[in-house]
């Protein structure tokens, strides 16, 4: 199953390329509803590589184990603005989340996570909580580039 989820995000090609160029970005724009934690013995990067699985335990709300998730980026082209996710779990089979993003105007961009699900039986539900958690997701972008620009505002008043 797919989830195809569109929005309007207020910053620019080039801060929205750098911010999904860092790992503590999905770990932010993801909580509280999901929390990625590097799995024992192991550490998480500044800024994702291609090519790199990364291990993480995965937890609902914050409590509730979802057991371990891996992530491993297999596109991550600038000029395309995309950036595709092999992801899978013992309970999810086939993950793949790509992300492209596009100039709207000159304050703001269109953004896009497009995601394929295969997790046998559970497929539905999965897809049901994805249709809620990109949804989430996207709104906490919007904020997350609304907050930046309020505070560097906010810091050119005090100079």
């Amino acid at each position: 199953m797919k989830v195809k989820i569109t929005t309007t995000i207020k910053t620019n090609e080039n801060n929205m390329w750098a911010e999904l160029q860092k790992t503590s970005s999905l770990r932010h724009i993801a909580s509280p509803i999901l929390i990625f934690k590097p799995q024992k013995g192991s550490s998480i990067p500044e800024k994702w590589s291609l090519g790199v699985e990364y291990n993480f335990k995965l937890l609902f709300l914050g409590i509730i184990p979802l057991g371990n998730h891996s992530i491993q980026l297999v596109e991550l082209d600038k000029n395309k603005k995309t950036i595709k996710s092999s992801e899978h779990s013992k309970i999810i089979r086939l993950w793949t989340h790509i992300i492209t993003f596009q100039k709207k105007n000159n304050h703001s961009i269109q953004y896009t996570d497009d995601v394929e699900i295969n997790a046998g039986i559970l497929t539905l539900p999965i897809w049901l909580f994805s249709q809620l958690f990109y949804r989430y997701r996207q709104y906490r972008w919007r904020k997350f580039f609304l907050d930046n620009q309020s505070f560097h505002r906010t810091r050119s008043t005090l100079r």
